[in-house]
């Protein structure tokens, strides 16, 4: 039987799937062929990558083991995405997690023959190494193997392997309750508590943080969790910054494919989540920040994920020091979030909202405000004409911009608002989303950009990069006149 799980008695893979050619996908369970599959299956009908899983199993005395390609009816879309919204759960619960790191797709395996494990090789005579109270001193050949220094290999494969590069694979390894690793050189085991090699002499990969604090969560109270919640929360960020690098193939998975560890940590931090934010932390989650020239998502699939989330961008995002710091204070009223959903009379794509009130003001006013403090010399002389700024680059003393995308025209100014959405009150400095009428949705906005002002900040070797602020007297606080409460609607 190829799926179970009954208490623990199950193990789960982990693995790449790789393209599979149409002529080779006959191993996974469609719904042509699940009720033979419910009677058996046969080794000689699996890939490599998946003999060798269910070897492993056999050979650890497991009694079941649950691979997605087999275990998830493949063309039947309920069945997919129950199942997905499950996956912290089957993993959690799973004896062991075997990670098949050195296989690219389900067809290379991961039982391989290896190298040897040691740097220097000496031969020696065992007769050397008797007590001289030995009777009879026996001439054995032997061999010594050393390893020095400490090898890295485990984390060098780690850091390059195609597993490690894979989306689903993240919530695999985050979630596991223990991984059994087959790398290139060692098979190494990892849980919450516990790290170990086949082998000594490797340096050990550095642990993740974010399985060490769900395990953590799980000996303390509700309040304690609770009052832990913007610490939680930091961890995630940093779960989809490390996410956002790793490829998909197929981009309506973004969001599926980390459902399972939502999930988990809906539970500990007593919050909703909906596309990649938090309900409670919308603060700082709308906050984040792409890599520039990247496409938007294609609505390939019926996927939809709306401007203000980082699930609409190709490629990594990142949440910015120090906007993602402890201390941000909220800014936003939130009223609703509403999911996409086809409208029941035309069947039309209805877009996400996420409608709130917020202090906003005219980007162009805010602008001009700078530039008559005479500190730059790219003033308009016909301020009612200007409707494009080539490069906000001249204003970073004023503050620190971001746009989503990069724009060869530049940024045109008209009705595009400045939106704030958080602010630390104890240095006087304020973030703020830059916002644009969306094409083709009457009264919603779009997000295009950030903006941080008045703080001072430090890259990541600790020395001070830049220094943001208005003129002497001129902070945050006298900027705040232009700004004027107003109830919008981003989609």
């Amino acid at each position: 039987m190829v799926g179970g799980t009954d208490g623990c008695d199950y193990a789960t893979l982990s693995y790449c799937w790789g393209y599979i050619p149409k002529a080779k996908r006959t191993f996974l369970t469609t719904s042509s062929n699940i009720s033979s599959r419910l009677s058996g299956i046969s080794m000689d009908e699996l890939p490599k990558t998946l003999q060798h899983a269910v070897w492993t199993v056999r050979a650890l005395g497991i009694s079941y083991i649950w691979i997605d390609a087999l275990c998830i009816i493949q063309d039947d879309l309920n069945d997919w995405t129950k199942e997905a919204s499950q996956m912290g759960h089957t993993y959690q619960q799973s004896c062991v997690t075997i990670a098949a790191t050195t296989s690219k797709s389900s067809f290379d395996g991961f039982l391989h023959d290896r190298g040897p494990c040691f740097r220097v090789a000496s031969d020696f005579i065992f007769k050397e190494f008797q007590s001289y109270h030995s009777e009879t001193a026996e001439e054995v050949l032997g061999t010594i193997h050393f390893r020095y220094p400490v090898e890295t290999g485990i984390a060098t494969h780690l850091e390059s392997c195609h597993w490690e590069r894979r989306g689903w694979t993240l919530q695999e390894k985050l979630l596991s309750t223990r991984i059994l690793y087959f790398t290139k050189d060692v098979v190494y085991m990892e849980c919450t508590t516990t790290q170990t090699s086949e082998n000594l002499g490797y340096r050990l990969p550095r642990r993740a943080g974010f399985p060490v604090m769900l395990s953590e969560s799980r000996s303390i109270s509700e309040a304690e969790r609770l009052t832990n919640k913007e610490a939680y929360l930091s961890e995630w960020y940093e779960v989809v910054e490390e996410y956002s690098r790793r490829k998909l193939t197929d981009t309506k998975d973004t969001l599926p494919a980390l459902e399972g560890l939502a999930a988990t940590l809906s539970d500990v931090v007593n919050d909703t989540y909906i596309y990649g934010l938090w309900s409670g932390d919308l603060h700082r989650g709308l906050l984040w920040h792409s890599g520039k020239g990247r496409p938007r998502k294609s609505f390939q699939h019926g996927y939809n994920a709306p401007t203000w989330s980082w699930a609409c961008r190709e490629g990594s995002v990142c949440w910015k020091f120090p906007g993602s710091k402890l201390g941000w204070k909220s800014c936003l009223q939130v009223h609703s979030i509403t999911p996409h959903s086809n409208c029941s009379c035309c069947n039309q794509r209805v877009y996400a909202r996420l409608e709130l009130t917020a202090d906003v003001a005219l980007l162009k006013d805010l602008l001009l405000e700078y530039s008559d403090l005479g500190m730059i010399d790219e003033n308009p002389e016909d301020v009612e004409t200007w409707d494009r700024v080539e490069s906000l680059d001249f204003y970073d003393e004023m503050g620190m911009f971001d746009l989503d995308e990069d724009d060869k025209d530049g940024l045109y100014l008209p009705n595009t608002l400045v939106m704030l959405v958080a602010e630390f009150t104890e240095h006087n400095s304020i973030q703020a989303l830059l916002l644009q009428p969306s094409d083709g949705v009457l009264g919603c906005f779009r997000r295009v950009g950030w903006f941080l002002c008045n703080v001072s900040w430090s890259g990541e070797n600790g020395s001070d990069e830049s220094e943001v602020c208005f003129e002497e007297g001129r902070g945050s606080e006298s900027i705040r006149e232009y700004f004027k409460p107003k109830r919008l609607i981003l989609v």
